[in-house]
């Protein structure tokens, strides 16, 4: 009788069945297919803010290298960014687990066994025909066990996986520009407080030479001793600023330590007589809303989190599908090695096993509803998150416009005040006018400037929290994210949804 040989028969039952699987993959999964959602985006912006061009590659817009630096090594070093490194990493394992759930996997094994039957038991082994009471056996198999993805849920398990690392990377990018604006803002402000630091010095020379203005006049009678008192007393007002200023300075370059992961102390030392680079200047811009939203981490993050969600619904509702497995093993069984690769020697089993919930469907209907609303809730999140992203950058650029009008103004309060203030040293020192005019400019002009140096500080931090609204420096985004974003919100379909 001619032997069927059983590794042939396994190869053919198996690749009928991938088949049988592959067909079924061509089909539609159970469950909804994803359609990104549909969203009317504004084709320009609200405000009229006078920006146009070409929009920043990166923070080196800021014309500071020393921001650069900062940023960089913020990004760097930051121990919350390299935990969502790793939980992208994590994802992407766990998607490509999800994929080999697609295929039959495969297990080789070899026994080797010593038997001692007794002679004395229920069954007696020495005394039947052939029979012993010892024996050793030698024993090779090989295993192949497939669940056949008939209904397309683990399909749709590679889906949700698949959005899900996408949602994660996206959040990671958002983090990643959280820290560098919170960097960079952080920067700006302590060059702000420097420059004030450098203000109320100079407020406490101009004071002192007013005082002793007031000192020599009044030596040579040409003053009253009321003016050297309020000469005195505007003074020590200029001077009572100064510590102030000089703690916050310090918190600020401890707090830049920080954020760049390094000791606080020589980061802040690193910091000492650096000089202020930084340029304040309107950030050229050409983007329109939907290229911002394509843009935005966090809008690509919710996207991606509303697909994986109505993926995960398929995944429920497979569970009340029939499943089918295909199991398949071929080995060898012998006593002894030389007998192990004969023909006589093999052994084999091929058999289907097909399962079908009968009992707890309530259950599975009632998951399979928990994702339906987990989906839902995915939506608004979407729509929440695209309409405050619109909002934020509208803001953002109406912020950094009126900040941009606001410094030009106080460029030319300045320049006014100065000639105001030179007019009243020179009327006072004439005699022509008493003290009172002369300490009223010098207090005015130290306002005014001090007025201009935060509008300056107002312009660049508006300009990083611009920066931030539309998504970040070009530089930090993925391509691909730009792109396929972009075409998902106009309605299209993603990879992930097709088959």
């Amino acid at each position: 009788m001619t032997r069927t040989n059983p590794l042939l028969h396994m190869s053919a039952i198996f690749v009928a069945a991938a088949s049988v699987s592959g067909c079924a993959m061509l089909g539609n999964p159970v469950g909804p297919d994803y359609r990104p959602p549909s969203f009317e985006a504004p084709s320009e912006w609200l405000s009229q803010a006078p920006l146009a061009g070409v929009a920043p590659t990166g923070w080196d817009a800021f014309g500071d290298p020393l921001l650069v630096d900062l940023v960089a090594r913020a990004s760097a070093n930051n121990r919350s960014l390299a935990a969502a490194a790793a939980d992208v990493a994590r994802a992407r394992a766990l998607r490509r687990a999800a994929i080999g759930e697609l295929w039959p996997s495969a297990n080789a094994s070899a026994a080797q066994s010593d038997i001692h039957n007794s002679e004395n038991g229920l069954i007696p082994f020495g005394a039947l025909p052939g029979g012993a009471t010892q024996a050793n056996v030698l024993d090779l198999e090989l295993t192949a066990i497939w669940n056949l993805d008939l209904s397309g849920a683990i399909w749709r398990s590679v889906e949700a996986a698949s959005a899900r690392t996408e949602a994660l990377d996206a959040a990671q990018m958002a983090l990643a520009l959280s820290i560098a604006s919170e960097t960079a803002e952080t920067y700006i402000m302590l060059r702000g407080r420097e420059g004030q630091l450098a203000l109320a010095e100079r407020s406490v020379e101009i004071r002192a030479r007013t005082l002793e203005l007031a000192q020599e006049r009044f030596d040579v009678g040409d003053a009253s001793r009321f003016d050297v008192e309020r000469a005195l007393a505007a003074r020590q007002r200029a001077e009572a600023r100064v510590p102030s200023l000089r703690a916050q300075i310090a918190r600020l370059r401890l707090a830049l330590g920080l954020l760049t992961g390094e000791n606080p102390q020589a980061a802040a030392r690193r910091l000492l007589g650096t000089p202020d680079n930084l340029a304040a200047r309107d950030l050229p811009l050409n983007d329109a809303p939907l290229s911002v939203l394509a843009r935005r981490p966090d809008v690509r993050q919710a996207e991606r989190t509303l697909a994986a969600t109505t993926a995960s619904i398929g995944v429920a509702e497979g569970r009340l599908y029939p499943s089918l497995t295909l199991f398949g093993a071929l080995g060898a069984e012998a006593r002894n090695l030389d007998d192990l690769f004969n023909a006589e020697s093999r052994t084999s089993l091929l058999g289907p096993s097909l399962r079908l919930p009968i009992f707890g469907r309530g259950r599975l209907r009632a998951l399979v509803r928990s994702e339906e609303a987990a989906a839902q809730a995915a939506l608004a999140r979407f729509d929440h998150v695209v309409m405050s992203a619109l909002a934020d950058a509208d803001a953002a650029l109406a912020t950094a416009g009126e900040a941009g009008r606001t410094l030009a103004a106080l460029d030319n309060a300045v320049e006014a005040n100065m000639r105001a203030q030179e007019l009243a040293r020179l009327r006072y020192e004439s005699g022509e006018d008493s003290l009172l005019p002369l300490l009223e400019s010098d207090r005015e002009l130290i306002d005014v400037e001090t007025e201009r140096l935060d509008a300056r500080t107002n312009l660049l931090l508006a300009n990083v929290r611009l920066v931030r609204a539309l998504g970040g420096p070009r530089e930090a985004v993925v391509a691909h994210t730009e792109a396929g974003s972009a075409n998902e919100l106009r309605g299209r379909s993603t990879p992930d949804a097709k088959r």
